[in-house]
Formats: structure tokens, C-alpha cells, sequence
């Protein structure tokens, strides 16, 4: 079953205590560009740094043909990958969504979460609406910011594939599988005429949100029964 915003239980943000005031003050959504992301080095492989992100398609090497001025390439290895240039100016946020499919025998999140931050932003229940209502009207009427493709798909769950057997199109809502230990829902935007991470202000979200130690989130497990 595919995750769905009827299905959402809850969002948290997980980060260094040292950016809570900002975020749960002025709603501070600090979205860093796609670049930063694929380039990204983490110590551990699937953490924060992705390789893959903004790939377009993955083709099977078996299953495609590749010419170059009407002659035929041979005995491609590996993968195909491609991806746009403009992709890597996208603005990304990225949060930890608990959905009601997950969370029906019981759920734990996973311990690498400790990576990311000591402190846990948590927001579930009535508040989801009030913070996309927050984030559409923050960016309705802003002329700098533009949805990534004609879908006008700016935010949603991030679908995990298979990497040995995917052979088709992605978006920047696909990851493979190897990151889905994070869950993960985000917000995407394009800003063409400004390069660089976007400090998205939506207004306070101390009625709404609330902050846990991410040790205790962590050790926690969560279940329906729980919300």
C-alpha cells in the first residue's frame, strides 16, 4: 500500500537542538538545494548524502539501446542513469512521516535517526492541517517559488524502488530502497532566479508542533493504540 495524506499520522523533523527556537518560532523550513544532497558525504552509505538524487529514469543496460549518430553502443555494464542539469537548484525539506499502514502492528524508528539532530520536532493530529495550510498560503502568492514540474506536485511521500530491477522514469519523489528505513515525506520547490539553500518562514508552530529528545522518540514504539 502506497502512503497517502489521509494515511499521515504524524511529521517529525529531526535537528541539533541549536535550530529548534528557529523552527518552532518562526517556522523556519531551511531547504537545502538537491545539490547539496548528491553530494553530500556521510560516514555511513544511505544517511543524509544520496548519489542518486535527481535522477530522472534508471534503465536495465539489457533492456535499452544506446546510438550515437545512427551507431549502435555495445556492451553497456551497469545501470543507465540520467538526469537533467536544472535538477540540482531544487529546493528540498525532508521529514519523517509515520503513516497508519506502519504503524498497525507496532513501529520503532530506526536508531541512524540520531545522526540527524538530538532533538525531534513532532507534528500529528489536527496540527498536519494547520502546517499545510501554513505552507500553502506562505508560498500561494510568492512568485519566486514554482512547483518542479507540470504536475504541480510540491510536496508528498518519497516512493522507494528497487535499484537492481527499476527500468523506468523517476522523480525527486523516488529514493531507492536503501533509504527507506527514513519514511520520508518532502517538500519540493524551484526558485530559478535564486541559487543556493531557501530559508522558508511559515510562521510560528509552537500551537501545533511540539519537541521531543530524539532518544525518547527512538526508544519509543509507536502504534495506532498511541495516537
Amino acid at each position: 500500500m502506497k502512503p497517502s495524506i489521509e494515511n499521515l499520522c504524524c511529521l517529525i523533523k529531526f535537528v541539533p537542538e541549536k535550530y529548534v527556537k528557529s523552527v518552532m518560532d518562526e517556522g523556519l523550513l531551511y531547504m537545502n538545494t538537491l545539490k547539496y544532497f548528491r553530494t553530500y558525504e556521510d560516514s555511513d552509505e544511505a544517511l543524509r548524502g544520496d548519489k542518486y538524487e535527481g535522477l530522472s529514469a534508471s534503465f536495465l543496460p539489457d533492456q535499452i539501446h544506446i546510438s550515437v549518430n545512427g551507431n549502435k553502443i555495445d556492451g553497456i555494464i551497469g545501470k543507465v542513469d540520467v538526469r537533467p542539469h536544472h535538477v540540482d537548484e531544487i529546493k528540498l525539506f525532508c521529514m519523517t512521516a509515520l503513516t497508519h499502514d506502519i504503524l498497525f502492528d507496532g513501529f520503532v524508528l530506526d536508531r541512524r535517526f540520531a545522526n540527524f539532530g538530538d532533538k525531534a520536532i513532532i507534528i500529528e493530529g489536527k496540527g498536519l492541517v494547520s502546517f499545510f495550510q501554513m505552507l500553502r498560503n506562505r508560498v500561494k502568492d510568492d512568485q519566486s517559488v514554482y512547483a518542479i514540474d507540470s504536475t504541480f506536485k510540491t510536496n508528498g511521500f518519497v516512493e522507494y524502488v528497487d535499484r537492481n530491477h527499476h527500468h523506468k522514469e523517476l522523480t525527486v519523489f523516488h529514493k531507492f530502497k536503501e533509504y527507506s528505513w527514513q519514511h520520508e515525506f518532502r517538500i519540493a520547490f524551484e526558485r530559478p532566479e535564486h541559487e543556493g539553500p531557501f530559508p522558508l518562514y511559515i510562521g510560528s508552530l509552537k500551537d501545533i508542533a511540539y519537541v521531543k529528545d530524539t532518544k525518547e522518540v527512538l526508544e519509543t514504539k509507536y502504534s495506532l493504540k498511541g495516537f
